[in-house]
Parts: structure tokens; C-alpha cells; sequence
């Protein structure tokens, strides 16, 4: 039977979100932008180092510039500019959240509301409780040189929302905070994504005009144990915000 199932684990397909090499080589490419042809770019060691992923992944990414035209590798010599990247129609961000830092966009969030609240329908079916039944709520609006991208809905089981109540996030991600409060460690459960339309104080927050469509991820975080953590609502601008994924092969 153990054998059987991991057979049945082999087969199954693997989505993984947000292909970083992507996510690097839009970086790489608007940094390029602004270099003058001939420009020596920084080794792979250097690129792994500040981006902090793999060389592996560095490799990818600016495999696809020179296939393009952009770069070219000289042995012994390095990789130099040989045309500019034509800049894109196409200026919105994706990838998740906590690694926007790290790749040079800075956010700011301002807090919007928290306290306990009766449980919506979705959270009180991903938490397996009685819809009504009384979680934490935080909701904050995340800004990107002074626009809005997106609004997150954060609901916490009551133990938990209290700890992170106590702490002063100063705009701070909530994974990050949680996993110094929950002993156990934590991983993402799923990734449901939904297309809607802004409207009421979600088109205020976000400033659009209502109608205007709004990208939806709800995903839910659980403990070791399988016990809910935590359950996030992440209402992205459309026109700021695209939702990438990486699709194993073979």
C-alpha cells in the first residue's frame, strides 16, 4: 500500500507559483535598461548573492537575455550588454509578497482595521468552524510608490490574532512574524485564485472605479499538526499585479 502511494505521488503534477528565474530576469532587465551597451554585467556569484537564490537560477535567467540578443557571455571574459532591452508595455509586478524586498521593490502598508470578528463563509471553511464563530481580522493596504496594490484580509484563529495584535509590525510581512510565534513549523495548505470586481470600500481602498476587475488569492497556512494559522484574502490591483506559475516538466 506505501509503495502504491508514493507511486501515485510521482505522477501527480506540480504547480509551482511564481517562477523566480522570471521574477529576476524582469529585475535584470529594467537594471539593463538603464546601462550603456557594452556594460559589463556582475558575475552569477555576485547576482546569486544579491538576489539570494542559486546560481542555478541566475543561469536560467540570464540564459533567456542572451537567447534574446541582449547579453553575450565571452569566455574568460565575462557577460556584456550588446542592445538594450526594448522596454515593456507591461509595468505590473507579480511573484509573492515576501520577496519583493529582496528584489528591490519597496512596499508600504497602512492598516486599515483589526479586531475579533464573526467568521465570513470561506474562512469559516477553511478553519473547519461555524460560520459566525468569532477569528482575528487585520486588514491592511499594501502601497507601491505611493499607489495601492493590493488590499490583504488576514483572519487568525483568536489565540493566535491576539499574539500577533501584541507585536508592532511597522508595515512588516505576517508570515515572517508568525513563524517566531508558532512553534510549530508552518506551510501553505493551497492557493485559490478567483477573478472579482472592485467594488465599495474595496474600490476606495484600492482607489479604482468600481467595476474595475480585482485579482483574488486566498490562501490558508497550517501548522505541523494540520491546525489552521492563518487565512489571507489578497485583492490585487489587475492593472499593478499578475499571477504567475511554473509547471514542472516531464
Amino acid at each position: 500500500m506505501k509503495k502504491e502511494k508514493e507511486s501515485r505521488a510521482v505522477k501527480t503534477p506540480h504547480y509551482g507559483p511564481f517562477p523566480k528565474y522570471l521574477q529576476i530576469r524582469d529585475v535584470i532587465v529594467r537594471w539593463l535598461s538603464a546601462q550603456k551597451v557594452g556594460e559589463r554585467l556582475p558575475t552569477e556569484m555576485a547576482l546569486s548573492d544579491k538576489f539570494g537564490v542559486s546560481r542555478e537560477t541566475i543561469r536560467k535567467s540570464l540564459k533567456r537575455l542572451e537567447q534574446g540578443g541582449i547579453i553575450r557571455r565571452r569566455p574568460r571574459a565575462g557577460t556584456f550588454l550588446v542592445r538594450l532591452p526594448a522596454k515593456s508595455p507591461d509595468h505590473r509586478l507579480t511573484g509573492p509578497i515576501e520577496e519583493f524586498k529582496d528584489l528591490g521593490t519597496t512596499t508600504v502598508a497602512k492598516l486599515i482595521s483589526q479586531g475579533p470578528v464573526p467568521a465570513p463563509a470561506d474562512v469559516a471553511s477553511a478553519f473547519g468552524v461555524v460560520r459566525g464563530e468569532l477569528v482575528y481580522e487585520f486588514k491592511r493596504v499594501r502601497l507601491v510608490s505611493g499607489k495601492p496594490l493590493l488590499r490583504l484580509d488576514a483572519y487568525f484563529p483568536l489565540s493566535i490574532g491576539r499574539k500577533i495584535a501584541r507585536r508592532d509590525f511597522h508595515g512588516e510581512l505576517i508570515v515572517p512574524t508568525l513563524r517566531e510565534i508558532v512553534p510549530s513549523k508552518l506551510w501553505e495548505e493551497y492557493q485559490q485564485i478567483d477573478a472579482i470586481q472592485a467594488k465599495g470600500a474595496l474600490a476606495r481602498q484600492l482607489r479604482l472605479k468600481p467595476g474595475l476587475p480585482v485579482l483574488l488569492v486566498k490562501r490558508l497556512f497550517l501548522d505541523a499538526a494540520g491546525n489552521p494559522v492563518v487565512f489571507f484574502r489578497e485583492n490585487f490591483r489587475a492593472d499593478q499585479y499578475f499571477y504567475t506559475i511554473k509547471l514542472s516538466q516531464g
